[in-house]
C-alpha cells in the first residue's frame, strides 16, 4: 500500500527558516531558499499553511501553560498546527518536537 506523502509549511516556519538563514548563511542564500520554497509551493509540493486567530490563540494558550518548557511561540504553532490536522510524522531539527511527543522523521 502506498500512501500519498504531503509536504505542510506555517508561515510563521517560513518566517522562521528564513530568519535563520539569513543570520547563519547570509542573505543571498536566504533569498536562495526562499525562492526554492515558493516555486515548490506554487507547484503544489508544499502546502502553506496560514495561522490564524483560531490557531494563535491555542498557541498562546500552550506558550503559557506549558511554563517548564522553553518551547518558542513558533514551536507552539507547530504544536496546535499537527494536533489539529492529524498530521502522522513532522519533520524537524528542534529538539522541542520531541517533547512534544510527535514522530519526528530523522
Amino acid at each position: 500500500e502506498c500512501k500519498q506523502v504531503r509536504f505542510l509549511m506555517s508561515d510563521y516556519i517560513f518566517d522562521e527558516t528564513l530568519t535563520v538563514l539569513l543570520v547563519r548563511a547570509g542573505k543571498n542564500k536566504a533569498i536562495k531558499v526562499c525562492n526554492a520554497i515558493l516555486r515548490d509551493i506554487e507547484i503544489g509540493n508544499i502546502r502553506l499553511i496560514y495561522i490564524n486567530e483560531e490557531i494563535f490563540r491555542k498557541s498562546v494558550n500552550i506558550f503559557i501553560n506549558f511554563i517548564d518548557k522553553n518551547w518558542s511561540f513558533t514551536d507552539c504553532t507547530s504544536y496546535v498546527l499537527i494536533e489539529d490536522m492529524n498530521i502522522a510524522k513532522c519533520i524537524s531539527f528542534d529538539e522541542h518536537f520531541y517533547q512534544f511527543g510527535f514522530d519526528v522523521l530523522p
